[in-house]
């Protein structure tokens, strides 16, 4: 079978992409990657195909203008939206280009659902495409759209708040997507009100990569919807945490992790300060991780140690808490370690993840990063320290994910042989 593997974002947007490609390439899988060069390394030596997606890379584009309008508008779904559309439309059209290319001769595209062009170039080849979800996006009345941020809207608000966000967005992609369409592609344009539901029968039940134990299945997903957990790297056998980082680990005390993974924040300073006195009145020293935003302390301090990326394999089971973004890859890392969490959500399903993480009993709420003092830091810090029952349910939780792990790429796998044999509307498919 010959396989495309289509994502775009930040590292943990592509990860799971490589994991899974790298398995199918272990099970004789023709397999190619379409990503930003950036993220070539994760493939390793696996024999699969990487192609280079055009444009600026998702680092750039968040440090940009745009970028941190954006994120200023991340409580807007309307405003988001829109804001979303003007940093795509000028790559909208290389997005088309790269994905058809990487697509000729596969017999199935897997891909992300905001790698938005690769439907319609699986569309025009004339073969299947199915979805790889890190977070679910397939509306229930159990969970809201992970844009919301809300924890619930309630049964019937949450199943209508996917079709109002899909509706949303269908609203402003649909002009810069039908141009691509037609210029690119040679395809009729898409005029349906909700372009996402338009797609669902057309296509294979969606491969939902996240874990059950976090995310139980909801009623109304669709029952061939294979659930195999988050599909995440692992550290080589042999591999060790920095010097600087095991001797600062050694030394007495607790000890928590902070890091906000790629996201861009107007004021890292004002970051740093807030960890920086809520770790010395909670009597804790802290590893935190430099990340996309730049987080540097102004002065050095003795309880806080700054580090560049390293594997969180490694240092998340070493620490006593866990403090992060809330994206869904540091999510599930995090669900693994046995350590409680507390999240700081900024935009998109970071809040879902932060309500996830309350529900299952792992932490504390959520503090927005947009709310973020010292004080308050201070406090949530205390109450996810000094109720052991967060830690003692995060120990039971990672049991129960450490267990499903080894089924979750032989899962994924299955899922997508199937998939590829998903027979297609004649009418619609096959330009």
């Amino acid at each position: 079978m010959r396989l495309t593997l289509i994502s775009a974002g930040s590292r943990g947007d592509i990860a799971p992409f490589a994991v899974l490609a790298r398995a199918l390439a272990a099970a004789g899988h023709e397999t190619t990657l379409l990503a930003h060069e950036e993220f070539r390394p994760l493939l390793g030596d696996a024999d699969v195909r990487f192609m280079a997606a055009q444009g600026p890379n998702p680092r750039d584009l968040l440090d940009s203008p745009e970028g941190r309008r954006l994120l200023a508008k991340s409580k807007s779904p309307s405003g988001y939206a829109r804001e979303f559309r003007k940093i795509v439309e000028p790559v909208i059209g290389g997005a088309h280009e790269d994905s058809l290319a990487a697509s000729e001769g596969a017999d199935l595209v897997v891909y992300a659902p905001i790698a938005f062009a690769a439907f319609s170039a699986a569309e025009r080849i004339g073969i299947p495409s199915v979805q790889l979800q890190l977070q679910p996006a397939v509306p229930s009345s159990r969970y809201p759209t992970v844009f919301s941020t809300a924890r619930t809207l309630g049964a019937p608000g949450n199943r209508a708040s996917h079709a109002m966000g899909e509706r949303v967005l269908s609203m402003v992609m649909r002009e810069p997507m039908n141009r691509a369409r037609e210029e690119v592609l040679g395809l009729p344009p898409r005029t349906e009100a909700n372009l996402l539901a338009a797609q669902r029968p057309l296509e294979p039940p969606p491969l939902l990569a996240f874990d059950a134990a976090l995310v139980p299945r909801a009623p109304g997903w669709p029952e061939l919807a294979t659930q195999c957990g988050a599909l995440l790297t692992h550290a080589p056998a042999r591999a060790t945490l920095p010097d600087e980082v095991e001797a600062f680990l050694a030394e007495p005390g607790q000890t928590a992790y902070f890091g906000l993974g790629s996201m861009v924040v107007d004021d890292p300073q004002l970051v740093v300060d807030a960890i920086a006195e809520a770790t010395q009145r909670a009597g804790l020293r802290a590893i935190v991780q430099r990340g996309w935003g730049g987080l540097e302390p102004s002065t050095p301090s003795p309880h806080l140690l700054f580090i560049d990326e390293l594997d969180h394999d490694l240092l998340f089971p070493r620490v006593d808490a866990i403090v992060h973004h809330g994206g869904a890859g540091t999510t599930a890392r995090a669900a693994r370690s046995g350590r409680p969490s507390l999240v700081l959500p900024l935009m998109g399903d970071q809040f879902f993840w932060g309500h996830r993480t309350t529900a299952r009993g792992l932490g504390p709420r959520a503090l927005r990063l947009d709310d973020l003092t010292a004080d308050r830091l201070w406090r949530r810090l205390v109450q996810l320290l000094s109720d052991t029952r967060y830690a003692d349910r995060a120990q039971t939780l990672a049991g129960r994910i450490t267990a499903a792990d080894r089924d979750a790429l032989p899962k994924a796998i299955r899922h997508l042989e199937v998939a590829a044999t998903f027979p297609l509307p004649t009418d619609v498919r096959g330009g």
